[in-house]
């Protein structure tokens, strides 16, 4: 299907979100993603197509793409990407995935990485939106100049009890015991962990070596983001 751009908003210094209309009515589960691709004058040899989490949530009728953009060495495609202006059009897969909250009454421990912190702006959105924000602890692990959807995350916080937002550094997160500060039952929870993919196995391995079955971790990986 082809997505229309609509407009384009700059989160932090390097980061962007791209707010894509659908052709017709989309439905999707927050947390999914899709597969992009961007017909672009002399592609280098990433190629022309992408994966991108949905940022935005299902009822914002609209696809929100956020992602960074590297200083000096981004790819052909970032560089299309971004050169994008309202009303240019890009090709999208159905959206696919299981990186999704199946059952809002379960605790579920929340990590995310970096840019990995894009699936849980649709997911906490979603949630706030069925009225059923609770039980959801969220670490995210980024510079204090770099937190994309702030305002969003922290609004949700101060409404929700049961909504609990930790901002962490990569020391911290991957202390186990710095995460059993603020989970007590971890035997049970359902962990889902989102970002750079030395991060997302660092974490996994932690968690499995304290004994968190595996059927308890979904991950959701950021390829190309272990820099951050």
């Amino acid at each position: 299907m082809k997505l229309s751009l609509k407009k384009k908003v700059q989160e932090t210094k390097d980061a962007y979100s791209f707010i894509f209309q659908p052709p017709q009515k989309l439905r999707w589960t927050a947390g999914q993603y899709m597969y992009f691709t961007l017909e672009h004058k002399n592609p280098d040899s990433r190629g022309i197509s992408r994966y991108f989490t949905i940022a935005s949530a299902p009822f914002e009728k609209v696809i929100m793409v956020t992602t960074k953009f590297a200083s000096s060495e981004g790819s052909s495609f970032k560089k299309a990407l971004r050169m994008m202006g309202a009303g240019d059009s890009i090709e999208a897969s159905a959206p696919k995935g299981k990186f999704f909250v199946k059952d809002a009454q379960k605790k579920h421990v929340c990590v995310a990485g970096g840019i990995g912190i894009t699936p849980f702006r649709s997911i906490i959105l979603d949630l706030d939106h069925k009225k059923a924000l609770k039980n959801i602890l969220l670490f995210y692990t980024v510079h204090k100049d770099a937190i994309i959807f702030k305002h969003t995350l922290e609004a949700a916080a101060d409404k929700w009890k049961g909504f609990a937002l930790v901002y962490t550094n990569r020391s911290e997160i991957n202390d186990i015991d710095f995460m059993g500060k603020y989970i007590h039952d971890m035997d049970e929870a359902a962990f889902m962990i989102s970002g750079p993919m030395g991060l997302v196995k660092n974490i996994s391995g932690n968690l499995k070596g304290r004994g968190v079955g595996k059927q308890n971790i979904i991950t959701d990986y950021f390829p190309g983001y272990d820099h951050e």
